[in-house]
């Protein structure tokens, strides 16, 4: 399986939709994408990781350091997630401590913002 990619914009929030599989061999075109968000206004870039069946390490770093640029930006990434076992590995990770995570895009506000 691949990756998918769609981008999208929710109000002042530049959304990335994944679909698919996030490891080594998809981790280009996820680092494309993200560094054009990046590049964008937007105050806050989200990753939407509903439909992602596979997410490794690798990726993980790739949005750790996105995280990192866009805080240093005065912007943040955050992450939309209902997907159990993927939010029990970004637990276990400790992703969830640098990165908001969210169960749906709707329930981000700017008031939440860390």
């Amino acid at each position: 399986m691949s990756l998918s990619l769609q981008h999208e914009i929710f109000g002042k929030i530049d959304v990335l939709v994944l679909s698919g599989e996030v490891d080594l061999s998809t981790l280009p075109r996820l680092t494309d994408a993200l560094n054009k968000s990046v590049l964008q206004d937007a105050p806050v870039v989200a990753l939407d990781l509903e439909m992602v069946t596979v997410l490794d390490d690798a990726a993980l770093g790739i949005i750790l350091g996105v995280a990192s640029r866009l805080r240093q930006m005065n912007r943040r990434l955050i992450l939309v997630c209902g997907n159990e076992r993927i939010v029990r590995y970004l637990e276990m990770t400790g992703v969830t401590s640098l990165v908001s995570v969210y169960q749906a895009l709707s329930s981000f506000t700017f008031d939440s913002a860390e």
